[in-house]
This record gives C-alpha cells, sequence and structure tokens, in this order.
C-alpha cells in the first residue's frame, strides 16, 4: 500500500513540473510575441526583458507563424559560403577563404554575422574578377597554360620534356581540381606528403615556379608555395668513379668489344664533353692547330635534331690535349659530323648493353665526364679551371657534383702531409 501512495506521489509531482513548463513555454512565447518591426531600419523592437539570440532562435523556430508574418518577419538570409557559429564570448564568428587564406569576420548576432559573411565573399569575389583570375580556374587548367606559354618557349626540348614529367603528378591527382584562388599551404603541404619522396622535390619545383607566375601577375596576392618548406632531397649518392687501373682495363676491353663505341668513350672521358656535345661536334668545331674544341650545340635525343648547348656557359672552348688530337687524326671521316658513325638514338642504350656484356654493368656515358673532372682535379688542375672546362655556370656544381676523389690518391695526399710534417718535427 505504501508503494502505491509513493507512486502516486511521484506522479502528481511529475506532473506539476509538466505543467509548469509548459506554462512557461506559453509565458515565453507570449513575452516573445510582444515585439514590433520596424520598416525602416529594418530591424526588430524588443521588449527590455528578451535576449536577442533567444528571439532569433524562436523566429527560426516560428517562421510559419502568422503572427511572424503579420509582423514582417523574415527569415535568416541564405549563408552563400563559408561557415559561421557562436563563440563563448556569445559573439558569431564567420570564416572564409580568400587568397589562399581562410579570413574570418565577427557580429553579435546570427542574422549579422551571415549578412557580413556574404558581403566578404561577394566583396572577395568582386576583387577577383578585377584582377581578371577567374573564379573558378584551377590547377589541371593553370598547369598546362603555364608550360605552353612560360615554359615551352624557353627551354630546350630535353628541359621541357623534363619539367613536364615534374608537373605530371600535379595533374594526376584529385588536387588538380583545387582552386589556385583557394589554395593554402596546408593543401600543398598535404598533397606532397602523398608523393613517393622521389618525387617530392621536382613536384614542389614545379608547383612553386607555376604559382610564382600567378603572383608575378598578381592574378593571386601571394604564392602559397613560399609558406611551405621545400621537401628535403634524397641523399645523392656519388657515383663511384674507376681509378686509373680500372679505366684501363675498361677500356681494353671496351675495345675488343666495340672500337667505335671505345672511341667515343676514349674522347668523352679525355675531354669532358657531354654526350650530345660530342655527337653534335663538326671538324670544323676541332683546331688542331691551336688545340682547342668549339662548344656551340648539342644533340637533342627528344627532337632529335641539333640544338643550343645546355646553357649560356656550356657554349665554351675546351682543351684538345694531345692523346685526344691523335684519337681524332686516327678517324675515317665521312661528311662533316666527327662521330658520324654513332647511332645517335639508342647511343646510351647501346653502351651500357656492351658495359654489361664486358662486366662493366655501371659505366654509363655520363660516368665518364665525372672520371675527366676527377682526373683533372687529381691532377692539382684548379677548380675554377675545371669549371670552364665543363662548362658549368656554378663552381659549386663543379666540385660538389664532379670531384669524385678517389681513396688511392687522398692517401697519397695525406701521405704528402704527413711527410712535410715529419720534416718540421
Amino acid at each position: 500500500m505504501e508503494r502505491i501512495l509513493e507512486k502516486c506521489r511521484q506522479a502528481t509531482s511529475l506532473l506539476a513540473e509538466i505543467t509548469a513548463f509548459v506554462s512557461g513555454k506559453n509565458e515565453t512565447r507570449m513575452r516573445f510575441a510582444n515585439y514590433e518591426y520596424d520598416v525602416g531600419s529594418k530591424s526588430y523592437i524588443l521588449p527590455d526583458d528578451v535576449d536577442p539570440d533567444d528571439f532569433l532562435l524562436y523566429l527560426e523556430s516560428n517562421t510559419e507563424t502568422e503572427g511572424a508574418e503579420s509582423k514582417g518577419d523574415e527569415k535568416l538570409p541564405a549563408l552563400k559560403e563559408g561557415s559561421i557559429y557562436k563563440r563563448k564570448d556569445g559573439r558569431w564568428m564567420g570564416r572564409f577563404y580568400a587568397d589562399g587564406k581562410i579570413h574570418c569576420v565577427y557580429a553579435q548576432t546570427k542574422n549579422d554575422i551571415i549578412v557580413k559573411l556574404n558581403d566578404a565573399v561577394k566583396e572577395r569575389d568582386r576583387a577577383e574578377a578585377e584582377s581578371g583570375l577567374p573564379k573558378k580556374l584551377t590547377l589541371a587548367t593553370w598547369i598546362p597554360e603555364w608550360l605552353e606559354v612560360y615554359k615551352r618557349p624557353k627551354l630546350r626540348a630535353s628541359s621541357f620534356s623534363n619539367i613536364k614529367l615534374y608537373s605530371k603528378p600535379l595533374l594526376e591527382s584529385s588536387f588538380s581540381r583545387k582552386s589556385v584562388a583557394r589554395l593554402t599551404a596546408y593543401d600543398i603541404e598535404k598533397f606532397l606528403q602523398m608523393l613517393p619522396r622521389s618525387k617530392r622535390v621536382n613536384t614542389y619545383v614545379a608547383l612553386n615556379d607555376a604559382l610564382n607566375e600567378l603572383a608575378r601577375n598578381r592574378f593571386i596576392k601571394e604564392n602559397p608555395c613560399a609558406f611551405v618548406a621545400k621537401p628535403a632531397s634524397i641523399p645523392n649518392n656519388k657515383k663511384k668513379v674507376p681509378d686509373a687501373k680500372q679505366m684501363a682495363l675498361f677500356f681494353e676491353s671496351l675495345r675488343e668489344a666495340s672500337f667505335d663505341y671505345y672511341q667515343l668513350a676514349y674522347f668523352l672521358a679525355h675531354s669532358g664533353l657531354r654526350r650530345g656535345e660530342a655527337l653534335a661536334l663538326t671538324w670544323a668545331d676541332i683546331d688542331f692547330e691551336k688545340k682547342r674544341i668549339y662548344v656551340s650545340k648539342s644533340y637533342d635525343k627528344v627532337t632529335r635534331s641539333v640544338t643550343e648547348p645546355k646553357s649560356a656557359s656550356s657554349n665554351r672552348i675546351a682543351p684538345l690535349f694531345d692523346n685526344v688530337a691523335e684519337l681524332l687524326k686516327g678517324f675515317k671521316r665521312k661528311g662533316d659530323l666527327v662521330f658520324h658513325f654513332i647511332g645517335k638514338t639508342a647511343c646510351s642504350r647501346s653502351f651500357r648493353r656492351i658495359c654489361d656484356r664486358i662486366g662493366f654493368g655501371k659505366m654509363s656515358l655520363h660516368v665518364l665526364r665525372h672520371t675527366f673532372a676527377t682526373r683533372c682535379l687529381e691532377a692539382g688542375v684548379e677548380g675554377k679551371v675545371v669549371q670552364k672546362w665543363l662548362g658549368h655556370a656554378k663552381y659549386s656544381v663543379t666540385i660538389d657534383t664532379y670531384s669524385h676523389v678517389n681513396s688511392d690518391f687522398e692517401d697519397m695526399e695525406i701521405g704528402k702531409i704527413n711527410e712535410r710534417w715529419r720534416k718540421n718535427d
């Protein structure tokens, strides 16, 4: 019996709470209903005890009531773009993208923040329209345009082929759908992290160059790549350059396997010319009397034609050493080309195949250029002179890339220092 009475008391208490809640809600609705709408200022005049934000929530939940319509009540404006939320301090904040960055605006009410954010987006779109940059220009559209306008006219065919290859990851992923006007440093960082490590540096360089052109032409305010650290390069394992004994054995084996490629390899290892520069040489470029080789052109395997050298510094005069002069004098001349007997399109591939056959699989035509630089430096030739002979624009390239000083030579130099110190002691 006591349990039944307790249940009845609980039910009575719950009923009282429900009654109070409904009465309070009705009272709140009646209190909110006592407002006036001023047509001139397009705003609501509320009683002093009504919170504006509570009133906005009330409007949102009662937009279809006759009372609201009769008093000129309007729905909240539609948010065109971005996002809004209410801060702990009671203010509203809106966020949107402009110039590749997130921008924020603030207001006291939800209605005001929507209006303010829409106005900011409208102003951004107006500024972009005046800049001449299409609002929806994506990387997929801009990268090919950048390649054709800014790269193809300035680069040799082989170099253009390389930069086009480096740009490929930018076009093959969903990243290409990114609007250049909305691109952020975070977007770029996230994209680069998804690439294989071997592709990050070159892809970053291509993207940075493409966006620099947009910034230079004031299509975007700044290049977001400026806020992204350039990816670390994979350590370059320097090619092991054969020492003098190994090279002598190599040339002996190569001479028996292919005399034509022996002549080309010997020339490259003792002149420092690039493969393409040697293949484009004519007899008019060889001055036996002054012992000079005039390098002014190169064979481009991409276009299969003779073009300008790799760079301005590549257009140079290289020394014609006595052993190279003797080699050239033994050539059977046929036409203007010096190396007329070498197939140009498959030159490197044929050379590697021969090297594999004679047990020198790691040898390549470019290693022979490394060999020349190393032998010169081992002989005590000044680095700046070697730089000139090789046709490098920067001294650091000569020293860092081609100075493969072998351990035997290094041991000899250490021995010289030890001997000098013994005498001084």
